[in-house]
């Protein structure tokens, strides 16, 4: 069952507890990215959503042993074909209002059922987005690490073998490092095995949240 906006609301102000490897890891800038494509079932669409804002929460609530430049950023991207993308700039982990904001978007976002699954065109604009956003950060960009976050319920479909040339020839580095996680039995991940820090498989949406908050712990 969807969780009511205000319940979401409510949700996210509320302080989680943090463990101390959260409180001793360092800033993170954070691109998530969302399979949008029409092979994703609406509830399950709905339910990578609920998932994302209980990242986000997590996210403030550890961000607040921090704050300003040195807390986590976080973006929220929607993706499909190379030219489907859809999604908000950086925001600081700390800042709240923007943080709810950003969760209301996400819980009244609509499905956007895109045509393709684009994978790796989804992974290299997410990699631009990393790069140009700690560039305009006032402190050395190597305070933070940098993380990409795939969420899929299928496998790539692209023909473009520049972009899946490019993906794999700045994938695995010290740089930015990529996580995917593909749900359900028609998601086929396997293909990033050895490209990405961390593949992993969940057989229902239902464990997302668990597996994006398993995945935050290894930031």
């Amino acid at each position: 069952m969807t969780r009511p906006r205000s319940m979401v609301i409510l949700a996210l102000m509320g302080l989680v507890l943090l463990s101390a490897a959260s409180a001793q890891a360092a800033p993170a800038i954070i691109d998530v990215l969302v399979d949008g494509t029409g092979s994703m079932r609406t509830p399950d669409f709905k339910k990578a959503n609920e998932a994302v804002i209980e990242f986000i929460d997590a996210i403030y609530a550890r961000s607040q042993r921090r704050g300003g430049e040195l807390a986590d950023f976080i973006s929220v991207n929607y993706w499909g074909s190379d030219k489907d993308y859809d999604g908000t700039r950086f925001i600081n982990g700390s800042d709240l209002e923007r943080l709810l904001k950003l969760a209301v978007w996400v819980n009244s976002k609509q499905h956007p059922k895109y045509g393709n699954t684009h994978t790796y065109s989804a992974i290299a604009k997410a990699l631009l987005e990393v790069r140009d956003f700690e560039q305009k950060l006032p402190v050395s960009g190597d305070t933070y690490y940098k993380f990409i976050v795939v969420i899929t319920d299928g496998q790539d479909n692209d023909r473009n073998t520049q972009i899946k040339k490019q993906v794999r020839a700045n994938f695995p580095n010290q740089y930015i490092h990529l996580f995917v996680i593909g749900v359900g039995s028609a998601a086929d991940v396997s293909e990033f095995r050895g490209v990405a820090d961390l593949v992993q498989n969940i057989n229902s949406f239902d464990r997302l949240t668990a597996a994006m908050l398993a995945v935050l712990d290894r930031m």
